[in-house]
This record gives C-alpha cells, structure tokens and sequence, in this order.
C-alpha cells in the first residue's frame, strides 16, 4: 500500500469529527496534519469540512498556514507592505480611522500601502474553511460598559454584550470592525487584559460565488490571516468561561459579506455602481428622471422637508405642495426599480439637526450612546449616502458619521449613475427608511472627535 493510501486509511480509521449543523469540524490533531503534502494528509476536505487549530497544534497550524500563504501567491512587495500594516508601522493601522475618513490629498503615503493591500486582499482565494482565533477588549469591538469586575464576569454588563452583538433576525445586526480583520489561525494563549475571544468561523471560496477575500501570511513565528473590509461578523452565540480561575466571553461567530469600499482607493466604488445600476439609469422616464435630478440638485430640501412634517406644507418652502407630491411619487417609483443587488456599506456624515439635538449641541459620548445604542432610527424623507467614507468639504465638520450596511433586496439606487457629483458616489435610499444601531465608538480624525455610528437598514 502507498503512502497516500495509509494516510487516507489511518485518516478513515482515526479522525473525530465534531457535527455543527451540516458541517463537520476537523481537529487538527486528529487529522494527522503533520505531514508535509498537507492537502493529501487531509485527504482533500470537502466542502463543510472545518480545521480547528488549538493551542497545542502549534506546529500543525504552521504546516497549513505555510501551504495556505503560497496558495496567496504574494510579490515581495505585497508582503512587505501587509507586514506593515501588521506591525503597525508608521502608525498605519492605529491611524487607519484618521486615513478612512480623512480627505483627497491627505495621508497619500499610507493610501498608497493601503491600495496595494487592498488589491492583494483582491486576489485571495481561500480553499480551507478554517476557524480563527483572536483575543481582544471589550472597548476595541465598540463595547463601552465594564464588562469585568476583577476576575469575574458582570451580569449585568455580559446581558448588555449579548443585546448589543447576538445576531436577531429582526434587528439583522453584526459586528462591524474599523479596519481588516486581523486574526490568528490557531487558538491562543490566555490573555488577562483581553477576555474576550472572538472565534470567527472563515468559509473557503468553494461553492460561493465571490472567492474569500481572506489570506494567510507570517508574522515572525505565526502564520496570521488578514481579511479584507468586504465582511461583517455574524454572531452565533455568546457565552462565559471560567479558565484558570478567571472569566471569559467566548464569542462565536462566521464571516458574512458586505462590500465596503471605504475611501475608494482604487476606484471600485464608481465601477461598482455603474455596473449594477446604468441600465436602470437608461430605462427610467423622462418624468423619473427629471424628478430624481430635481431633487439631487436643488429641492431635496423642500421635499424632506414635507416629508419629515409628516407630509404637510412647510412655511418657507419654494415648492408647490401638488409639485413636491408628484416628485416624491416619482422618486419613489425609480428607487423600487432595482433594488441594492447584494450587500453593501455606505456613508453619511450626519449633523446635530439629524440626531434631534440643537445645531451644535451634540451631548457627551456616553449621553449619545444611551440616546440611540441598540434602537432603530426612523428617516422620514430620503437618505442620501455615498460608497465612499471619504470626507468631502461641504460634510467634513460634521461630528456623527453612519455607517450603514444596506442588505441585499433593500430599495435604493445609485443615482450617479446618472451624471453629474460623480465625486459623491451616492446611493439614494427610499423615504421612510429605518435602521437599527448596532454599535457608537469614537474617533479621532482631525484632532476633532467624531462618532461612528455603525447601522443595518431594516427591509420594509
């Protein structure tokens, strides 16, 4: 018998497998993974198949993180690059909110490392759905309460956690992170200032119509796994441990997809937009047309206007009300069209005004979060956000920027598509759209603090 049939047979004989729904967990040092020629150690996992590395399969993650880097198929520079950004050199990735939302002409250097990373994220093609590890603080997910009273867990605060990131079909919430994923192929060593541990499941690109956007690649003894901005987290469950004297918050969780372009590095926003949405522009009427140009250039602010007065006449306004009702019936039409074809984020940097405070008088960071964390947000007229989080002049001293993952089947349409403010890159959202709060943290950008407020938009 060759060495590949007594792998296969000891394989056969000796694997434990571990059913999750119609999945099956493969243990690492179950599955003799050893071997050099590790795809024909694992006997070619079918789809379903999950590699758990933990803490004592050190040297089995390394094998496979070894053969997973090539299959990345990384240049030199693309791996220099990606080093950096891991090692945070030059700051690039405790800077990267200050990059994210900073303005054209700003932080050109690192946009350029981050270009690159991007488009080596692009070229990823994960072929092993593996489960990865990584520990971290409450603070740095957006939790904000006192998670821990020394080494035991608060009640109360852990109820709070579940509210804020369990996935609710109806509240369709996940866990949004700042930047890349970066995490750990195998388990890890317990950390005392870090008692959360994310245990986020990572699909392979078999069976699914977009590769995963995931790679592999060594960090000085470890192989590490960077994931590209295209993923949320969807949160499984949730629950306490007691290991080695001390509590823990174990949180399980898979990748879901939402593409998010962030500043537009590389220019995909516009493509994006235009590919899904210039039919549409081609195919609407003269009327629909004319109404969505109306309102992008000069009267959306007589036509929220009415709409947030609950559809009554506003002292002021230059619009007649029979003029401003056929618009919105108009518009409307045009947005049910072609709704959001798969899931997306988009941004809008947001006032006082929008919030229901007074212009200048957005309250304290923990008043705010009791005002809206967890709650949906109800907008009466239409919703104008951008592809891109990049700041524009007209919006860039505003204090609250949203960020709002928009789920397939939503109605809305990207009217630049149409011509004209191409720069915007604006998706348009129905009137009445409403979305739930899933998470406020703070940023620095300009030595002026901002609130990220991250969102998902509920179908109607």
């Amino acid at each position: 018998m060759n060495r590949k049939k007594i792998i296969s047979a000891v394989l056969l004989a000796t694997v434990m497998f571990s059913n999750i729904g119609s999945a099956q967990t493969v243990l690492a040092k179950d599955s003799n993974l050893k071997h050099s020629n590790i795809s024909t150690t694992m006997n070619s996992p079918s789809k379903g198949d999950i590699i758990d590395f933990k803490e004592e399969d050190k040297e089995e993650a390394k094998e496979w993180g070894k053969e997973k880097e090539k299959e990345w198929k990384l240049t030199s520079s693309e791996k220099q690059n990606i080093s950096k950004y891991i090692k945070d050199k030059d700051s690039i990735k405790t800077d990267y909110n200050k990059i994210t939302y900073s303005m054209a002409g700003e932080f050109d250097s690192e946009k350029e490392i981050l270009k690159d990373i991007d488009r080596s994220l692009e070229k990823a093609n994960l072929s092993d759905t593996v489960v990865t590890y990584k520990n971290v603080d409450a603070n740095s997910i957006g939790f904000n309460g006192e998670l821990f009273s020394g080494n035991d867990i608060n009640k109360d605060e852990l109820k709070k956690f579940e509210e804020q990131f369990l996935h609710d079909k109806e509240k369709d919430n996940y866990l949004k992170l700042d930047s890349y994923f970066e995490t750990n192929i195998n388990e890890q060593k317990l950390d005392h200032d870090k008692r959360i541990i994310l245990k986020v499941t990572v699909q392979s690109s078999k069976g699914r119509t977009h590769p995963t956007k995931a790679g592999v690649i060594l960090d000085g003894e470890e192989y590490k796994m960077l994931v590209s901005n295209d993923y949320v987290i969807k949160v499984d469950s949730v629950h306490q441990s007691t290991l080695k004297g001390r509590d823990y918050v174990i949180v399980n969780g898979e990748l879901q997809e939402s593409l998010d372009f962030k500043n537009d590095l590389n220019g995909l926003a516009d493509r994006w937009g235009k590919q899904h949405y210039k039919e549409w522009a081609d195919d609407l009427s003269v009327e629909e047309r004319e109404a969505l140009d109306g309102y992008i250039r000069r009267e959306y602010k007589d036509i929220n206007a009415y709409l947030r007065n609950d559809s009554k006449p506003v002292s002021g306004s230059t619009m007649e009300e029979s003029r401003i009702q056929d618009r919105i019936e108009k518009i409307t039409e045009s947005l049910e069209k072609e709704p959001i074809p798969e899931n997306v984020t988009v941004y809008r940097w947001c006032g006082a005004a929008e919030f229901g405070y007074e212009i200048g008088k957005i309250p304290e960071f923990k008043k705010f979060e009791e005002d809206f964390l967890n709650k949906d947000k109800l907008e009466k007229g239409y919703m104008s956000t951008s592809l891109s989080s990049e700041a524009l002049s007209a919006f860039s001293s505003r204090k609250i920027i949203l960020r709002l993952q928009l789920p397939q089947g939503s109605k809305g349409a990207y009217v630049s598509a149409l011509g004209g403010f191409g720069s915007e890159k604006e998706m348009l959202l129905d009137k009445g759209s409403k979305y739930h709060i899933n998470k406020i943290s703070k940023a620095t950008i300009k030595g002026k603090e901002k609130y990220i407020v991250d969102a998902t938009l509920l179908k109607k």
